[in-house]
Formats: C-alpha cells, sequence, structure tokens
C-alpha cells in the first residue's frame, strides 16, 4: 500500500500546475456532499409539528427594520400606546418612523388606587388609566378593579370616577372567597384575578393559598346581581372570542404537553385546542378576530403562535431564552400582545414586533407594555 501511495504521488507530481488545481477542487466538493448529505438526511427525517402550519416570514430577533419598500409599518399612520406600567411613562410610537413620544398625561395620580396595575390610554375618554388594558369595558367607558379594602369588584366610570361595587356579594355563590380574602387582612389577603372586563360583566378566577389562582372561573354582571361560577375546574388565562383559555393544570413536569383548553362561554362546553411540548404555555393576548396568540416554550427558546382554529396555528416569532435574572427567575419575552385592523403587535424584550400579510418584523427598539391598539 505505501510503494502504491508513493507511485501516485510521484504520478500527480508530474502533472501540470492547472491540472492540479482543478483535482483539488473536485476533492474539495466531494468531501462537502459527504457531510451535506446526511446532515439533509437528519433534517428531513424531523418530524413535523402536527396540525402547524410552517412559520411565516419573520425578522431574525435583534433585527430593526426600518421603514422602507419591505416595511410592514411603510403605510401606517397611527400611534401605539405603550409605557413600562409606571405612573409618566407613558407615550406613542408614532408609524411609519418608530419614534417615541412621552406623553405628560401619562403620569396619572390614581396609580396606587387600583390595586391591579397598569396604564392603559383609553381612546374613548383620551386619558390614560391606572389598569391593564383587559380590565377596560370594549367601548372604553368603564373599567374593573379590585378592591381590597372592601374584597369585592368595582365598576367606575372611566370619565367621572364613581364607582359601583359588582361582587362577590355577601351570600352570594363567591363570597366565601372573597371573604378568606378579607379576613387575611394582615398580607393583604389574595385578590380575585381579573381577566376581562367584558361588555356586560367581569370575568375573574377565584384566589387561592398554595397557587397564584385556584380552579375556576366565575362572572360578575355589571348589574350587580346573579353572578354566577361558570365552571369548577381548569387554571383560566384569559378571555376573549367568546371563549375563556387556560389549562387544566396549573404547571407540568419539563418536557410534558401542554394544552391550551376552550371553553366556550356561550355553551359551556371545553375542547382541548392546542399543544406542543415544553414545560410552558400562556395565552398572551388575541387577534382583532379573537383568535388566541399562544407563548410556549422548548428547552432553548420561546415561541408565539396565532392559533386560527382547534389544533391550527402559525409560528409568528422563536425568541432564544435569556439567562434567568438573579431573584427573578426565567420571564417569558413577551410582555404584552394586542391584535387591531392593521395586524398583532407584540411586545418583546428587545423592541415591537408587528404580524402583517402573513409576515412578522420588529419594528421598533422601542418596548414595554402596550396599552392599546394603534390609532389616531
Amino acid at each position: 500500500m505505501a510503494n502504491l501511495l508513493r507511485a501516485i504521488a510521484t504520478r500527480i507530481g508530474l502533472w501540470p500546475s492547472w491540472l492540479k488545481i482543478v483535482s483539488i477542487g473536485v476533492v474539495a466538493l466531494l468531501v462537502v456532499a459527504a457531510v451535506a448529505v446526511p446532515v439533509t438526511l437528519r433534517l428531513r427525517a424531523r418530524p413535523a409539528a402536527t396540525a402547524h402550519r410552517s412559520p411565516a416570514n419573520a425578522s431574525p430577533a435583534g433585527t430593526f427594520l426600518s421603514p422602507g419598500a419591505d416595511s410592514l409599518v411603510a403605510d401606517l399612520t397611527c400611534r401605539l400606546a405603550i409605557s413600562s406600567n409606571a405612573p409618566g411613562s407613558g407615550g406613542f410610537v408614532g408609524f411609519p418612523t418608530a419614534e417615541f413620544t412621552s406623553d405628560p398625561g401619562s403620569n396619572t395620580s390614581d396609580a396606587t388606587r387600583y390595586e391591579y396595575g397598569g396604564l392603559t390610554y383609553d381612546r374613548a375618554v383620551h386619558r390614560w388609566l391606572s389598569v391593564r388594558r383587559s380590565a377596560i369595558t370594549p367601548d372604553g367607558t368603564r373599567f374593573v378593579y379590585w378592591s381590597g379594602r372592601d374584597s369585592d369588584f368595582h365598576l367606575v366610570s372611566a370619565s367621572s370616577g364613581a364607582e359601583t361595587p359588582i361582587g362577590p356579594r355577601l351570600n352570594g355563590p363567591g363570597w366565601y372567597a372573597a371573604s378568606a380574602a378579607r379576613f387575611n387582612w394582615a398580607s393583604g389577603g389574595p385578590p380575585w384575578g381579573l381577566l376581562e372586563a367584558a361588555a356586560d360583566g367581569a370575568y375573574a378566577v377565584p384566589p387561592a393559598t398554595q397557587t397564584p389562582f385556584a380552579a375556576g372561573l366565575w362572572f360578575f354582571p355589571y348589574a350587580g346581581t346573579s353572578e354566577r361560577q361558570i365552571a369548577s375546574g381548569g387554571y383560566w388565562q384569559n378571555v376573549g372570542g367568546g371563549a375563556a383559555w387556560g389549562t387544566g393544570a396549573p404547571s407540568v413536569p419539563q418536557g410534558a404537553t401542554v394544552t391550551i383548553l376552550r371553553l366556550d362561554l356561550g355553551t359551556g362546553v371545553t375542547t382541548a385546542w392546542f399543544s406542543q411540548d415544553g414545560e410552558f404555555a400562556q395565552v398572551a393576548g388575541f387577534d382583532a378576530d379573537g383568535h388566541p396568540v399562544v407563548v410556549t416554550s422548548t428547552e432553548d427558546a420561546f415561541q408565539v403562535w396565532l392559533v386560527d382554529g382547534q389544533m391550527h396555528g402559525t409560528e409568528l416569532l422563536n425568541l432564544p431564552k435569556e439567562p434567568p435574572k438573579p431573584g427573578y427567575g426565567e420571564e417569558p419575552p413577551i410582555r404584552s400582545v394586542i391584535g387591531d385592523v392593521n395586524g398583532v403587535w407584540m411586545a418583546a424584550s428587545d423592541g415591537l414586533y408587528l404580524y402583517r400579510r402573513g409576515r412578522t418584523q420588529k419594528v421598533s427598539t422601542v418596548t414595554g407594555q402596550i396599552g392599546g391598539g394603534c390609532g389616531a
């Protein structure tokens, strides 16, 4: 074998220079092909996610696409309200320029009065309110908050500030959980969890001692009567599109399949609606048609899905996990989501993203809590 190799080397040494260069190129191509073929086969052998469309075209995380021919905001003339949730931090990101302008009117004086916290711009009354967007009724004329002092929900006029208690009522079906909050005055009492201030009443989940909220879903009409329990089980996260959305358990082991449940508010029927393998699934918001936007996680990344049907979704974003902050643990990168006529706005840890026309782009480096859709 050694003699054969020496003979081959001697013959190659007699070749002209151009032939040696061509030969080296051919060998290099063969080596690359030998490596690429098994890699390609391995990728193709990986099973596709059942009932999920391919990810939409997305700009890479951290890449800001300034307004231009390919920009999804080039034709928009609107302002998106955003803040850090602290009084005075609110302002507007104007499009198409994506410039942020602070609004002194966001320095509200009632930040400690409404105990859920938040900062939302209410276009119906042209003012900032110290509550989350989900606490404001669809027409913008009223909002709901939990009163720790009275251990009940209050309905508030957004223009005058007049308040009306709406429950849980004394001797009503939800009073047992409310009384637990009342008598636990030393620690402030566990509040009920407001999910949504709908047009005719508030949807909420009861407090618990071992977990943030107990199982079940309740409805408190603004009329102050006929409060009722809609579901005794389930851990509900959000309300929108005529349904409540949540999971069957408060948490699952790492790597287990997390299933998002849909509870039809009209029929009371609960259906398994969306599932992914991981350790986390959260309904973060909705598009303009009421389809849920779900954040899930794998070992090294978070995914954002627009779920437009049963077991059918589009991946809008895939963001790498950041190192946990000391004392805070791991936090999802999506801070808030809101859908409007322009598309789905997502505030991530590194900026604002917009899903529109079947594509996702990072449209601003400003981020925080979105305080309403993009309007005048």
